[in-house]
């Protein structure tokens, strides 16, 4: 038989399983019989199916350093020349527009990786994964199913 059902590809942070609701049984003979979204469980029958989470985590580490870059870039950028005298010099027109430059760069690179901190996990389900159908309503069926009636 073939199961046809859906699964909810909003995983947030944290999730740890990914829930099914399964719609059609379809049998070999062509019969179908309508499951009208019963739950999808593990073989513990505890609801969503668990196997690989991948946080990414190497992702999420790499653009918090990114981050902290693009912004220590700015701050260097942004640093003052001591003339002696009265303790500042006016920037010339190369260091004020370098410095405008670092700073849209900057803004633009923490951005980048703010979107890039926002991922969500992936739960991988991988193949001969085990799990139920979890019945919650009565199933009617006209016959008893004879597997030699195939098609």
């Amino acid at each position: 038989a073939q199961l046809m059902g859906a699964y909810d590809s909003q995983v947030a942070y944290g999730q740890n399983g990914l829930l099914v609701s399964w719609r059609r049984i379809i049998f070999p003979d062509g019969s179908s019989v309508d499951l009208e979204g019963m739950g999808g469980s593990d073989a513990s029958g505890y609801a969503g199916f668990r196997d690989k989470i991948n946080n990414h985590y190497g992702r999420i580490i790499g653009f918090g350093l990114m981050t902290s870059l693009f912004s220590a870039a700015f701050q260097i950028s942004q640093n003052e020349r001591n003339n002696g005298t009265n303790g500042y010099q006016q920037p010339t027109a190369s260091q004020t527009a370098g410095a405008a430059v670092a700073q849209q760069m900057s803004q633009l690179g923490i951005e980048i990786a703010r979107k890039n901190l926002r991922v969500q996990p992936t739960i991988e389900i991988r193949p001969g994964y085990q799990f139920n159908v979890r019945v919650d309503k009565d199933l009617l069926f006209s016959r008893p199913y004879a597997f030699g009636n195939a098609r």
